[in-house]
């Protein structure tokens, strides 16, 4: 339950003032699972790459290199999770129509 605090904290200040339609409240969600994503995103690369200099740094520990072993796999086994997660997400509002705004940027220039 102290995991919802956070995004009630963001959210219900909107609904209480009487500026939020439903459209602002779900682009606000959105917005969190945006920034979930990268966040987990992050912390599985991290594993990954903790696990990677664990096991390098071990190489003549079997058990400390199994440690690293095992961190690896879960980081390759939380990145492949939440990727699919996403793609599906994807799949599922392309299928429906929805879709999102546009992020795309065009590539820094350099002026001559």
């Amino acid at each position: 339950m102290r995991f919802l605090l956070p995004i009630v904290g963001i959210i219900l200040p909107n609904i209480l003032f009487a500026q939020a339609t439903l459209f602002n409240i779900i682009f606000e969600a959105r917005e969190v699972f945006v920034v979930l994503v990268q966040v987990g995103l992050a912390v599985a690369l991290v594993v990954f790459v903790w696990g990677l200099m664990v096991f390098i740094a071990n190489a003549d520990n079997e058990k400390e290199r199994d440690e690293g072993k095992s961190r690896m796999v879960w980081g390759i086994v939380a990145l492949f999770m939440i990727v699919s997660v996403w793609g599906v997400v994807a799949l599922l509002s392309d299928l429906m129509g929805v879709s999102g705004a546009d992020t795309t940027q065009p590539a820094p220039i350099i002026e001559y």
